[in-house]
């Protein structure tokens, strides 16, 4: 069986999980110099019978993976080949470290999930900042796409200082209030009116997201939709 193949996301987040050490020696480690090695050797992930017997007698959950984050530890490279695939034997201290490691593991996973998300977030922020560079889309392309995105609406008014009822999501702000039970409101780019009475007309409800607006014109600024809300 192949060995695993760590990337440099899994590596990051077991080496600062661990406290930028290698685990064995407990000198400070560099994560250029970091590999990780596992607690319970490798191997055993193709040995059904030795591994139940390990979980057994190490006191192991049913559900422990030799290739996950609760067995994997920052390690140097010689560090890692001394231990190599030793297996220590199971003494209560022993198996403390091991519960240690596996709680740790929850922590390792949950950075190793926000890691991964914030690379793929930059991957796209990346590429729309590469098309802007390269005029394949404009800055107003974007503030279109903005605006015309749809956002979901609180199912119950909102009542501000006790007295308007807006009904629209918290992205728009009050900048003015108006006759016949109006307002105005803005989100810092665009402006709208909505209604600010307890139980406005139906007619303000947009039929395409459902939202009160807010309403410049005919255009619903939440999603886009022209519609006049005065019919």
């Amino acid at each position: 069986m192949a060995k695993h193949k760590f990337t440099y996301s899994e590596k990051y987040a077991v080496w600062e999980t661990h406290g930028y050490c290698c685990y064995w020696c407990g000198d400070p480690l560099e994560i250029q110099q970091t590999t990780v090695d596992h607690v319970i050797p490798e191997h055993l992930e193709e040995k059904e019978d030795e591994l139940n017997w390990v979980k057994e007698h190490y006191a192991l959950p049913k559900e422990f993976e030799v290739n996950a984050f609760e067995n994997w530890v920052p390690s140097h490279s010689n560090c890692n080949s001394r231990k190599s695939i030793t297996l220590y034997k199971p003494s209560p201290a022993f198996i403390a470290i091991l519960d240690s490691i596996i709680k740790k593991g929850s922590i390792a996973r949950k950075k190793f999930e926000s890691i991964t998300k914030a690379k793929d977030r930059d991957k796209v922020i990346g590429k729309i900042m590469i098309d802007l560079e390269d005029g394949k889309i404009t800055k107003d392309d974007l503030i279109a796409l903005l605006g015309t995105t749809n956002e979901k609406v609180p199912d119950i008014s909102e009542d501000v200082d006790g007295k308007l009822h807006i009904r629209v999501s918290n992205r728009w702000k009050v900048v003015n209030t108006m006759d016949n039970d109006l307002a105005m409101v803005s989100d810092g780019r665009m402006a709208g009116i909505t209604p600010t009475n307890e139980n406005p007309h139906i007619s303000w409800s947009c039929p395409n997201c459902g939202s009160y607006g807010p309403w410049n014109g005919v255009m619903c600024m939440n999603c886009g939709m022209k519609s006049d809300p005065f019919d």
